[in-house]
């Protein structure tokens, strides 16, 4: 079984810097697969080629958010306010896989696994437009854990989740 280190040495996997205010520390850490850094942060797939040339920032922001230890809800007290129910940005898909949302327009989803409790692997991204169904989920569940098998990674579940529960997407 490999280990990080040496996935990050052979450049299979990059350290995602997050961009944190001075005096913030790191709570968590995210690795990203060299297609999911081409796609996300040195393409025109997010960017120039959208109708939102932001999307490539919401990408980035959630992604330090999630470093930062936020629980990733989207305008949680505002929603409160309003009664509305949370909307979970970290959602369990399948076999300990996960997704990151972005927010719409062009909302974006980043497929990975926990490697530890703390360490979160990204796989790959695409565009939320193209997964209407659970259908459409299916190769990316399957291309997750065929990245997780080539660097040799097993997917194990680090902390007990529950759909009832309304806390289960936080990883402290």
């Amino acid at each position: 079984m490999a280990t990080l280190k040496q996935a990050v040495s052979n450049e299979k996997i990059l350290k995602f810097k997050a961009k944190i205010d001075v005096g913030e520390l790191e709570n968590r850490c995210v690795y990203v697969s060299q297609e999911a850094h081409k796609w996300c942060f040195s393409s025109k797939q997010l960017g120039e080629k959208t109708p939102n040339p932001s999307a490539w920032k919401d990408v980035n922001a959630v992604l330090s958010e999630f470093v930062e230890g936020q629980n990733l809800l989207l305008g949680s007290e505002i929603r409160r306010l309003l009664l509305l129910p949370e909307i979970k940005r970290l959602r369990h898909v399948k076999d300990d896989i996960w997704e990151i949302k972005t927010k719409p327009p062009d909302a974006v989803r980043i497929f990975g696994w926990f490697y530890k409790q703390n360490i979160f692997i990204v796989s790959h991204c695409e565009y939320r437009k193209n997964l209407k169904s659970f259908k459409a989920y299916q190769p990316h569940i399957k291309k997750v854990i065929d990245f997780s098998d080539e660097l040799g990674f097993f997917r194990e579940r680090h902390f007990k989740w529950s759909k009832n529960e309304k806390e289960y997407f936080k990883i402290n």
